[in-house]
């Protein structure tokens, strides 16, 4: 697979830096990011990895003002 057309699960898994495992846990969970099932195949867009990684984005700069 090309990441053009996708990156499967242990590609994704390792864009976002997570065991493969731990990808198929989030999908059970309905908790990660948006996949397309191919037959068989997990697909994963890198625009909705990307998506996903702002979304859980934190910025300690909120906290460090608070003195």
């Amino acid at each position: 697979m090309t990441q053009q057309n996708g990156l499967n699960e242990s590609e994704a898994a390792a864009f976002l830096g997570l065991a493969r495992q731990s990808m198929a846990n989030l999908r059970w969970r309905a908790a990660g990011p948006i996949y397309y099932k191919l037959g068989s195949r997990i697909v994963y867009k890198i625009s909705d990895l990307e998506k996903y990684l702002a979304e859980h984005r934190i910025d300690p700069q909120p906290r460090r003002e608070r003195k």
